[in-house]
């Protein structure tokens, strides 16, 4: 009996120690990453960088896109031109793709496997927010070939179109919940103006 109770606490005080190392393991490598943040803030504010930040709106559509930027606006600050490119064209795809998603809702899988190309063309209904994303389309093809087609323009001209393409894309669901509310504005006038006319009558 005293030597199945002493395994017993023998088996609970190994697992205890287990557990200890674990949770100290995941505190370091928490508090390793967080080092690692605070170095990169501090990079990016010394190379005058600043941290790319996104409205709701885009957030809440495409939070990988948020990610993916971010981490190619990081490999800029560190001066790493010939990738970061790579990262900002990675980082549209998610995007207009995401966009394309909830403007498409019954055609996630085809919006999916469709190039982005296809993508814009068939699933992006704005024409503005189409336009800005196919000029994006162009010059993020440009970073991944080994000649470049659009030799005069770069990297910035690559974000100013996503940065573009973002606002259009903000405005285009301002104006669809403007809409949205006009039209429910409209119809609780009607129905007021409809009880309005029952009651005259039966005055």
């Amino acid at each position: 009996m005293n030597s199945v109770l002493v395994g017993a606490v023998g088996f609970l005080l190994g697992a205890l120690v287990v557990w200890i190392v674990f949770v100290r393991m995941r505190v370091k490598t928490a508090m390793v990453d967080e080092l690692e943040r605070d170095r990169r803030l501090g990079m990016r504010r010394f190379l005058g960088h600043a941290l790319p930040t996104f409205s709701p709106v885009i957030s809440s559509a495409s939070p990988q896109f948020c990610t993916v930027y971010g981490q190619a606006s990081d490999a800029e600050s560190y001066g790493l031109d010939q990738v970061c490119g790579v990262g900002y064209g990675r980082s549209l795809e998610f995007l207009i793709k995401d966009y394309a998603k909830r403007e498409a809702p019954g055609a996630e899988a085809a919006i999916e496997k469709a190039p982005l190309a296809s993508c814009i063309r068939e699933y992006i209904t704005d024409p503005a927010v189409r336009d800005s994303a196919d000029l994006a389309r162009w010059l993020r093809n440009d970073e991944t070939h080994y000649i470049r087609k659009y030799s005069g323009h770069d990297i910035q001209d690559l974000k100013r179109l996503i940065a573009l393409t973002i606002a259009l894309i903000e405005n285009a669901e301002q104006r669809k919940g403007l809409e949205q509310r006009a039209t429910q504005e409209k119809a609780s006038f009607g129905n007021s103006r409809g009880a309005g006319g029952s009651r005259a009558a039966e005055q």
